[in-house]
């Protein structure tokens, strides 16, 4: 990404039994798989905080420089650690094995500083929630001190339309959603680095529909499992949904009510993030009726100017915002639909049964994110925290050796952080030199400063098909200036 990030990431180490494990050393109780004791070190030798949340005996196949191949033993370490990472880059740490640091009288040393805490709570510097019964939970502010209560239900209601967003109107639609249900709440982790919760619940809907927008009256059970996770100095929270839908004809929403005053919303779209008004249009006898449901990248964002509210997600591309004294923001999770052509929706019993697929039966899984934030996306950093949550990153064990690199570097650089977001960074069309692509998001000019670290001699603006030169760059001591316009998608080629 083109802006530098940190947070709590979760790691794999997996470290050789016969060089960790540690000569006459025992944890109590005996016979289970303890960490083994190592410190982790930046590239200025200082020791990093980490928190080991799971530990397994693993045979692993290696091969061999003789083009062999052995099992060796290793202790599988699954840990969190907060670390900064530098844009368009990588970052290394050592692992090194420690002795016992034994304490002769032990202390009170402070509280443990849990995110995750009994009741159904998770806390860190910015965000608290208080999981409620039905499933629901309250999310605090801490910086704002907006407390927005009953967040997170579901809805269901009827579908039977085609595979466009051809729904017929539902003269008598029954309405299905979670409030009053019972929800089991699970505490799953608890450490300073970062703390889930899940809930489970059963939401009972109707089967089917009958004719083209009756619901059946008899029901079946969806189970619903929602995990919560809050990161050390984070300002999102982190959910994925699991459904088993087990429904047909039939429309699933998580429920988000924002408390946020206004009739607008922020949507990012392909290269644009734009404002729409979600207030119901007067359409008269129109041919085309007022449809509530909109399309979406990876955000919305709902703000009064002063506070928002930012939803994010993984690959959901519809959301609806209701006109409710609350502004009620709906994701829309799943939605099943009878014909499979548009042609086609006028089929016989056996037809329907024959693509059961268009219901989306079987087990869903959904990933999105909630950021409260000040002022608009652009102040609040919507855009950044959206992008750290879709994308990512990537992390390689090795062994330690000497190398060329340096232990920490940015391949390349953009300025002014914040506005400028990365479309692709990827080898040229012909296999020479590289090619960086960005947008300007924001609503003015900007004077781009492309930094690179890459042994390249020259830089010039290209059409996207990089067929066509637009702009020959000056590109001196591994920096370049480039004039984006308002919105604009720059695409800028490196050649040595």
């Amino acid at each position: 990404l083109p802006y530098r990030r940190s947070g709590v990431r979760e790691f794999v180490l997996d470290l050789p039994a016969e060089q960790y494990d540690t000569e006459g050393y025992q944890r109590m109780p005996v016979g289970y798989p303890y960490p083994f004791l190592f410190d982790i070190v930046d590239e200025t030798g200082a020791k990093l905080d980490y928190a080991v949340v799971d530990v397994q005996d693993v045979s692993m196949g290696m091969e061999n420089e003789s083009g062999g191949a052995q099992k060796l033993k290793v202790r599988r370490h699954r840990i969190l650690m907060d670390v900064e990472l530098p844009s368009m880059g990588y970052r290394s740490f050592g692992i090194a094995k420690r002795e016992p640091r034994y304490v002769a009288a032990p202390q009170p040393a402070g509280e443990r500083g849990h995110i995750a805490q009994s009741g159904g709570v998770l806390e860190n510097e910015f965000l608290k929630v208080k999981i409620n019964s039905n499933g629901t939970f309250d999310l605090t502010d801490k910086e704002s001190g907006i407390i927005r209560e009953g967040m997170h239900y579901f809805e269901d209601r009827v579908s039977t339309g085609d595979w466009p967003h051809l729904d017929p109107a539902a003269i008598k639609d029954s309405v299905v959603t979670s409030l009053g249900l019972n929800a089991v709440v699970t505490m799953d982790e608890a450490n300073p680095q970062r703390g889930i919760y899940r809930i489970e619940m059963s939401l009972p809907v109707p089967k089917e529909a009958t004719g083209a927008w009756y619901r059946s009256s008899d029901t079946v059970d969806i189970p619903i499992t929602v995990v919560l996770t809050l990161s050390k100095g984070s300002h999102r929270l982190d959910v994925r949904t699991k459904i088993d839908n087990r429904a047909k004809d039939h429309r699933l929403f998580v429920m988000l009510p924002t408390k946020v005053q206004t009739d607008t919303v922020s949507v990012e779209t392909p290269f644009a993030v734009e404002e729409r008004n979600f207030i119901p249009r007067d359409v008269g006898d129109n041919s085309e009726a007022d449809y509530r449901y909109q399309p979406m990248q990876n955000f919305i964002d709902m703000s009064d100017g002063t506070n928002g509210l930012a939803v994010i997600n993984k690959g959901m591309r519809e959301y609806a915002v209701c006109d409710d004294p609350d502004r009620t923001v709906s994701l829309t999770l799943l939605r099943t639909y009878r014909a499979y052509l548009n042609a086609n929706t006028d089929m016989t019993p056996e037809e329907f049964a024959r693509y059961p697929e268009t219901h989306c039966p079987g087990e869903l899984e959904f990933e999105y994110a909630i950021c409260p934030h000040v002022g608009d996306w652009q102040e609040g950093g919507v855009m950044a925290e959206t992008y750290d949550f879709k994308a990512p990153i990537r992390a390689i064990q090795g062994p330690a050796k000497k190398g060329e690199l340096p232990a920490m570097q940015s391949f390349f650089t953009v300025e002014p952080e914040g506005k400028l977001m990365l479309s692709a960074l990827c080898q040229g069309h012909d296999g020479e030199g590289a090619v960086l692509r960005l947008w300007n998001t924001a609503d003015e000019a900007v004077e781009a400063k492309i930094t690179t670290t890459l042994p390249f001699m020259l830089a010039a603006k290209v059409n996207m098909e990089e067929s066509e030169t637009l702009e020959k760059l000056e590109l001196s001591d591994g920096v370049v200036a480039v004039s984006m316009r308002k919105a604009e998608i720059a695409t800028i080629r490196f050649c040595r």
